[in-house]
């Protein structure tokens, strides 16, 4: 009864069924056979071009993403709805009698490296995933996000994340093909570097946003005086003017203005002041 926990499948976007090591031409990453039971947990399945699983032809075991201890033994087939799917197809494709597989994660896995056209040309790939999400290591990826429970057996190696490699389990290294060939990239050491310089570069913002705060305090206040001041000077030009304008009718005309004002002239041929409620007794 197979168990299938933390594999990666990884398709190619563009590219049609031609592998030479199966009979199969249809367009899905993962194809499950007539009767195919089991459990499929921690799965990631990437670069999705038509459909992430596949199944036409089914049989009596009963299907379902919700592992209970009340299944059947060995007469089921579970595939965790906290897998994740990518790309830009869909997620299943199944034909009348194989319903039950409905859910999965669809985001992005954040491998390091993998391109959407991977194949055995490509010439680097790193196909581990980052722990967190945010250079502040707040947030959890999505690989290490909802991780499904292992079964209880000893044989297990348990992990705390989806797919086969995690962020620093790279396991193929010294064990496969594209290792020998040169093809694996180790970017972990290129993710500690992009995290000291964002640190740097949070700092600066820190400090540029202070300085900015500062300067904008600075300027509201020094608009803030302008404003007074600007409004100081129009009420006492709209007075100057005023009382100019009422100085020349009461020096043309004699006597005391219509608004009982008194006026002052300080010196002959100057321009009168206005005072109100003031008696002056001036020669002129």
């Amino acid at each position: 009864f197979p168990q299938v926990y933390n594999a990666l499948f990884v398709g190619h976007e563009n590219n049609s069924p031609n592998s030479v090591s199966s009979d199969d031409l249809e367009p899905a990453v993962m194809r499950l056979r007539e009767g195919t039971g089991g459990e499929f947990g921690n799965i990631i399945i990437t670069n999705i071009g038509t459909y992430g699983v596949l199944q036409d032809t089914c049989g009596t075991e009963k299907r379902t993403q919700a592992l209970t201890s009340n299944l059947a033994a060995q007469q089921y087939l579970w595939f965790s709805p906290n897998n994740i799917m990518s790309g830009r197809g869909w997620s299943y494709s199944l034909e009348g009698g194989c319903e039950g597989l409905t859910s999965a994660i669809n985001t992005d896995p954040a491998l390091r490296l993998m391109p959407t056209d991977a194949d055995e040309d490509t010439t680097s790939f790193d196909p581990t995933t980052p722990k967190f999400a945010n250079v502040a290591e707040t947030e959890l990826s999505a690989a290490y996000t909802s991780v499904d429970t292992f079964p209880s057996d000893a044989f297990w190696t348990k992990v705390d994340y989806k797919g086969a490699f995690g962020d620093n389990n790279r396991w193929l290294d010294g064990w496969s093909i594209i290792y020998e060939s040169g093809q694996l990239d180790d970017l972990s050491s290129l993710d500690e570097k992009m995290k000291d310089d964002s640190e740097v570069d949070l700092a600066v913002a820190i400090g540029l946003s202070v300085g900015c705060a500062c300067l904008a305090a600075l300027s509201s206040f020094a608009f803030y005086k302008y404003r007074n001041y600007k409004n100081m000077y129009e009420t006492l030009k709209e007075q100057h003017d005023y009382y100019e304008a009422e100085g020349l009718k009461k020096v043309n005309g004699g006597g005391v203005n219509a608004n009982g004002l008194e006026l002052l002239q300080v010196n002959p041929g100057g321009k009168p002041v206005v005072m109100q409620g003031v008696d002056v007794d001036v020669d002129v």
